[in-house]
């Protein structure tokens, strides 16, 4: 059986030398064993970008203005399916 790899679900942006790193700095001191994945792919000097996945309890004491979609997330998430009226209007189509 393959690896399966863990992706980001979320994303925070942040300024270095800002209140919003400062606390980024403390929630991930606390909880960097309780990530499921977890990276900063900003330079560093002008913006972090961190991108992680961690369970309900750390990701609630974040402020909900931080945390974005993360852009793996949104790029290869499930399809979205129909209604079953949508689908039954489709699949009428096909019938004699």
């Amino acid at each position: 059986m393959e690896d399966v790899k863990q992706v980001p679900k979320y994303t925070i942006y942040t300024e270095p030398d800002t209140a919003e790193e400062s606390f980024m700095g403390v929630w991930i001191d606390k909880w960097h064993d309780r990530f499921l994945c977890f990276k900063n792919t900003g330079c560093g000097c002008c913006i972090n970008i961190y991108e992680f996945d961690i369970g309900p309890e750390a990701m609630s004491e974040l402020p909900s203005d931080l945390i974005k979609v993360s852009l793996y997330a949104e790029l290869h998430r499930a399809p979205r399916t129909g209604t079953p009226s949508s689908f039954r209007e489709f699949s009428s189509r096909f019938k004699s």
